[in-house]
């Protein structure tokens, strides 16, 4: 009888963010800095290039999701083999982006929109 590999859950956290800082690699890898605007905090995340995630522009502001990535520790799920595999690599990867509806003023009324959207 084989014994399966247990599946181990990545660290994941949603934060309210503003993104800082862009960088770009040939590979398609897309790197951002945001600003946790909560706590003040900066974290720097890496966009994978199969990941259909909106391209983000320096200033948007919106709810980003991202996993802390363990190598060799947290799995990811392979939909090719069915089956989990082990990170490769450490890292912070963003997994899902949603762009905030309104901004408030510090007396908390809504402002318009600073970005239009393209749909």
């Amino acid at each position: 009888m084989t014994e399966e590999k247990q599946r181990i859950s990545p660290f994941t956290e949603t934060i309210y963010c503003q993104v800082k800082a862009v960088r770009e690699s040939a590979e398609g890898y897309v790197t951002y800095v945001f600003r946790n605007l909560m706590d003040g905090t900066y974290r720097m995340v890496t966009k994978l290039p199969n990941w259909s995630i909106p391209y983000l522009a320096v200033g948007d502001k919106g709810y980003m999701k991202y996993v802390e990535a363990l190598a060799g520790q947290d799995t990811w799920y392979d939909r090719d083999s069915e089956k989990y595999v082990t990170y490769r690599y450490d890292g912070q990867y963003l997994v899902d982006w949603i762009f905030s509806a309104y901004e408030k003023d510090e007396k908390g009324n809504i402002l318009p929109s600073e970005r239009k959207r393209e749909r």
